[in-house]
């Protein structure tokens, strides 16, 4: 049938009204656009201003990165755009992330903080704190990553973690040695009665006595126990130091004999010493026994192998800012130090054995071997130096001994250092004796009473303050300990002092002469002798006082 014109004019109707309602919509969808263009510009230009890395990626590829992304990957952004985001995750955490991105599109998984490894254009990795979420991109789902770069963060808290177990390592070791010490001390008390009265008794003995050998062997044994007690005071850190300039490479060839002699005869001794070596201040005697010990065990690890010891010197400059991995663990001086290094090729060792052999008593060989290098270890800590090991499995070792150099050559004698004056006995004088150990004061008076002096006793510093203010005329001297309860050395010196003050006072300890006189440092001590001592020598202490 024709179509009539009311049919058109619906018709024409109906078009105009589809086209306004495609106008409209084209409208709104240009304006949707256009906010999603502005709201997009928006979002790279906060994203811009972030510090925070910030990533966008669509079917695994990046489509945007801010530049804090960019400067962190080491590239520009531009290069970033089309790349597989896995090329900038590492190996080692591909697996977790391709588990956190297919969490993500599921919208199984909240954005939370988590730690994972990324790898720069590079190559090389880097630790990051990276939290992931979706969102729509262009009405696409995309992956939103944003990450830091915890490196610096990571660094210092194992410098952190380091500096704890370094300050744990000397608080224990701090503790060892007061508990050595503290051994030592009352060790040494204990040898001044066995040692003073075997020496007392051999005084006594006619050279034919029977019995003249058997207080012979006491008296050897109290002094290898004397020994002991000396190494537990230089493991402490409180051995007696005579100290006196140092030439280190004239100390090394007076005993480069020995050491060639007790080695094996596998073993090759080299020498590699520095043009100029500044010296050093220290014991001569408690150095020795330092180097000896090194080349001993260098020559212990190469064992029956053919091997090298290569000894040799150098002069180091330690600055305060530096990191410095050496015992005892804790702060090293800034300055100069004078360097002595022993290296073997033997076996060497593993981590575990390297950071437990300066234990006392700790050993790789048989037991009871002594506090070895324990004793080394307090013996430079004494002298205000530090030991550095280096050492593998079976590329064998090298210990470092460092000691403060001095710089300035010194042109004048040491006034400590002095020649003593020609001793002068007083029989007939009378010494107070200050001791709060029993047998001390016991032996003491025996060996001053045997060479002709009258003595007289004090428990304390409060009984020796009471007793020289109603003896203080007729006491000559005073042998005092330094360790005493109720009233120490120290503050018995200046009460006596107070009452008369040109006594003349003796010290006596077990712990070293330079710790303990320096206590007194100005105030005219007239001596020391440590514990334990034999009759000729405490006499020729107090001889030498009262001089």
């Amino acid at each position: 049938m024709p179509e009539s014109k009311t049919d058109r004019r619906k018709l024409l109707e109906e078009n105009r009204r589809l086209e306004a309602k495609v106008a409209v919509l084209e409208g709104r969808i240009a304006s949707q656009i256009g906010r999603e263009r502005e709201s997009e510009e928006r979002f790279r230009r906060l994203a811009e201003t972030l510090p925070t890395g910030l990533a966008v990626h669509t079917r695994g590829r990046i489509v945007f990165a801010n530049r804090a992304a960019a400067d962190v990957a080491g590239c520009e952004p531009d290069d970033l755009l089309g790349r597989d985001v896995f090329a900038f995750v590492h190996p080692s955490s591909v697996e977790v992330t391709q588990a956190r991105i297919a969490a993500i599109y599921a919208k199984s998984a909240d954005a939370a903080w988590i730690e994972s490894t990324f790898q720069r254009a590079d190559g090389s990795p880097f630790p990051v704190e990276v939290a992931s979420s979706r969102i729509d991109w262009l009405g696409q789902p995309a992956g939103l990553v944003i990450f830091n770069d915890v490196s610096v963060r990571k660094q210092s808290d194992e410098e952190q973690r380091q500096l704890e177990r370094r300050m744990l390592e000397a608080q224990r070791m701090e503790s060892l040695a007061v508990l050595a010490g503290g051994v030592a001390h009352d060790f040494n008390n204990l040898l001044v009665g066995i040692l003073g009265n075997a020496d007392l008794a051999l005084m006594e003995l006619s050279p034919e006595s029977p019995a003249r050998a058997r207080i012979e062997g006491i008296e050897l044994a109290s002094r290898r126990a004397a020994d002991l007690a000396r190494q537990m005071l230089a493991y402490s850190g409180k051995g007696r130091f005579v100290v006196d300039r140092m030439d280190l490479h004239t100390l090394l060839k007076e005993i480069s004999h020995l050491l060639e002699a007790t080695i094996t005869r596998r073993a090759v001794v080299k020498y590699s010493f520095a043009d100029l070596l500044p010296p050093v201040r220290g014991d001569a005697t408690q150095i020795r026994q330092v180097l000896m010990n090194l080349m001993t065990n260098a020559a212990e690890a190469i064992e029956d192998n053919t091997g090298i010891i290569t000894v040799g010197t150098a002069l180091v400059d330690h600055r305060g800012d530096q990191r410095f991995d050496a015992w005892p663990a804790g702060y090293l001086e800034p300055g100069h130090y004078a360097v002595v290094s022993v290296s073997d090729t033997g076996a060497g060792m593993d981590e575990a054995t390297r950071k437990r052999i300066f234990d006392p008593f700790f050993t790789t060989k048989f037991t009871g071997r002594g506090l070895g290098l324990a004793a080394v270890l307090g013996i430079i800590k004494g002298h205000g130096g530090a030991i550095r090991v280096q050492s593998q499995p079976g590329r064998g070792s090298r210990f470092e001994v460092l000691l403060p150099a001095m710089m300035d050559e010194l042109t004048r004698a040491d006034p400590d250092l002095a020649e003593a004056p020609p001793l002068a006995e007083r029989h007939g004088a009378t010494v107070l004796i200050v001791d709060d150990d029993e047998t001390v004061r016991t032996v003491g008076a025996a060996m001053l009473g045997h060479a002709g002096y009258q003595v007289m006793t004090a428990a304390d510093g409060v009984d020796a303050v009471q007793t020289f203010t109603e003896h203080h005329e007729r006491i000559d001297a005073v042998l005092m300990d330094l360790s005493m309860p109720r009233m120490d050395g120290t503050a018995c010196f200046a009460e006596l002092r107070r009452i008369r003050p040109d006594v003349t006072v003796v010290l006596s300890s077990g712990y070293n002469e330079q710790d303990a006189v320096d206590r007194f440092a100005g105030s005219g001590l007239a001596g020391f002798i440590q514990k334990p001592y034999r009759a000729s020598e405490l006499l020729a202490a107090i001889a030498k006082a009262m001089a």
